[in-house]
């Protein structure tokens, strides 16, 4: 027997998201199996609560002039950012592609009093989060995207 949710998809296959981690920096990367573990998570609750599923994820952790670019190309957005987040299909299940700057998270990550691989996860949270409809453009929904980062990054410290 399968179960299905209200709109007849299988309960089982909901909160399965494919998740492919790109290393395109020369020297930094991040692990692969904290970033997966990150993204299920999300996608996961994001789907318990309702929301649309995901098929695949697609995290790119790549340089700063990389992340620039297409900020500048896809949003006109001439600045750098940590990290940039498209999703790619309009209907469910949904596919997206999280990109992040990990010089600046090399960078940044003592000012915060953290580590390059929490900071680097930081940015791979935030964009995952951005791909499921959060918002953090008003300073009370960047309060509550920041206690989601972290309750997410206390989740996967052992």
């Amino acid at each position: 027997m399968t179960l299905v949710d209200a709109d007849g998809r299988p309960k089982e296959t909901l909160d399965q998201v494919e998740v492919e981690v790109f290393v395109d920096h020369a020297h930094l990367s991040v692990s692969g199996d904290s970033v997966r573990a990150a993204v299920q998570q999300i996608i996961g609750k994001h789907v318990e609560r309702g929301g649309d599923p995901f098929a695949s994820v697609g995290i790119v952790l790549a340089n700063r002039g990389a992340v620039h670019r297409l900020n500048k190309e896809f949003l006109s957005h001439d600045y750098p950012t940590d990290v940039i987040s498209f999703r790619l299909t309009d209907s469910p299940p949904h596919e997206g592609e999280v990109y992040v700057d990990l010089d600046t998270a090399n960078e940044r990550y003592a000012e915060f009093g953290s580590t390059f691989e929490i900071e680097a996860l930081r940015y791979v949270i935030h964009g995952t989060l951005h791909l499921t409809g959060m918002d953090d453009s008003l300073p009370e929904l960047r309060e509550a995207m920041r206690i989601a980062e972290d309750e997410i990054l206390a989740s996967l410290k052992t």
